[in-house]
């Protein structure tokens, strides 16, 4: 039996591996992974804190959970998800496709020529200037940082569902 941080950290590493290769699958078929079709995947980690959120309750909880530690079982499994998913790209976009940022801030710009009418001159050339100060570094910390936000917003909600207090003794 695997204890809470085990089951949290074992779920939350196979969401960061399906997230990986998912981000690998986009890639090989000439698709942007960092890009919108990256969304494809957002179902991916709310299974797996589903999944680690009932397992924690079921048994490293012995069937009972708090809210909280719902919470923290989906948190944390979300936080070993986007950390691994975070390196995998950091590492990829390094050693494998050094030329993937490259594509994808061309698709960034390209976006924000589109929605160029609806900026002033000054903010869209902040806007380009920021887009073209992107680093692998920064995209892979952006995906953790919004993945983390996701995973707690769906930790929230698999808490009160997944919960379980201890019977009352009725005498």
């Amino acid at each position: 039996m695997r204890s809470f941080r085990q089951t949290t950290m074992h779920y939350g590493t196979l969401s960061g591996i399906s997230l990986f290769a998912l981000f690998v699958i986009l890639y090989l078929v000439k698709m942007n992974p960092l890009g919108k079709p990256s969304w494809l995947g957002a179902w991916i980690p709310v299974v797996f804190m589903c999944l680690a959120t009932r397992d924690a309750r079921n048994h490293a909880g012995g069937g009972i959970i708090t809210y909280w530690q719902a919470w923290k079982a989906g948190m944390m499994t979300a936080f070993f998800s986007s950390a691994l998913f975070g390196l995998l790209v950091y590492i990829f976009g390094r050693l494998v496709a050094p030329g993937l940022l490259a594509i994808h801030k061309q698709e960034l710009l390209g976006e924000m020529e589109t929605i160029r009418m609806f900026f002033d001159k000054k903010a869209y050339n902040d806007g380009v200037d920021n887009i073209g100060k992107l680093t692998i570094s920064s995209v892979a910390y952006n995906d953790f940082i919004l993945k983390m936000t996701g995973g707690s917003l769906v930790s929230f909600v698999t808490a009160a569902v997944y919960r379980k207090k201890p019977d009352k003794i009725q005498e």
